[in-house]
C-alpha cells in the first residue's frame, strides 16, 4: 500500500486469505454495559440470518484509516483464552500496515476467521496471522495447522448455506465474502 495514497484518501485494495463464520457487531447494541469480550461471546451464538441488513448486504460501510496490526491484536486478545485452552500457539507477523477500510467489518471478518481456525484445531496447533504490503495491496492471511478440508469442500466453501458442521448455518463465509467485496477486497 502506498502511504502517500492513504494520506490522499485513496482506498487500499485489501486481499483476505482464509475463511470463517459470521458474528455481526451490529447486534451488540443490546449489550452496551458489557465488556467487549462478553459482547463477542454472546454475538457468536446468534444466527447471522437474525441481522436482516447483514444478510441482505445493505450495511453501510464507514471506512477510516486503520492500523491493521492493532486490529489483529485486538481480535486475538478476544480469542486468547480459547487458543490457550486448546493448546494453540498464536503467531502474528507484520507491523505498520495501515489501510482505509471499515474496522467494524474487518473485525467481524477476523473474528470469524480466527474462530474457524480454532475450531479446526481441537487438539492444538498453530494459528498464524500475517499482514503485509505486496504489489500495492494489503494481504491479510489467517492460516492454521488444523484438519484441513477436502477438494470437494473447498470448491463449495463460499456457497450460501453450505456447512460441514451440524450446528453451522452455512452463512458465515458467504456473508464474510460479501463484506470483503464491499470493502474493495477479494478472497
Amino acid at each position: 500500500i502506498d502511504a502517500d495514497a492513504v494520506e490522499r484518501g485513496h482506498r487500499a485494495e485489501i486481499v483476505f486469505v482464509g475463511y470463517g463464520i459470521d458474528a455481526p457487531e451490529e447486534s451488540w447494541n443490546d449489550f452496551g454495559d458489557m465488556d467487549l469480550t462478553g459482547k463477542v461471546l454472546l454475538v457468536m451464538n446468534n444466527d447471522p440470518a437474525d441481522d436482516p441488513e447483514l444478510f441482505a448486504g445493505k450495511r453501510r460501510l464507514e471506512p477510516v484509516e486503520t492500523d491493521l496490526r492493532a486490529l489483529i491484536d485486538e481480535v486475538l486478545e478476544l480469542e486468547h483464552a480459547w487458543a490457550e485452552e486448546l493448546g494453540v500457539r498464536v503467531v502474528v507477523e507484520g507491523e505498520g500496515v495501515r489501510a482505509e477500510l471499515d474496522p467494524t467489518e474487518l473485525r467481524r471478518v477476523l473474528i470469524n476467521l480466527v474462530t474457524n481456525a480454532l475450531q479446526a484445531m481441537p487438539a492444538g496447533g498453530e494459528l498464524r496471522v500475517t499482514v503485509r504490503e505486496e504489489a500495492g495491496a494489503v494481504v491479510l492471511e489467517v492460516r492454521d495447522t488444523g484438519e484441513g478440508v477436502s477438494e470437494e469442500v473447498r470448491r463449495r466453501l463460499f456457497e450460501t448455506y453450505f456447512t460441514t458442521r451440524s450446528a453451522g448455518t452455512g452463512l458465515g463465509l458467504a456473508i464474510c465474502t460479501r463484506g470483503i467485496d464491499e470493502m474493495g477486497g477479494a478472497v
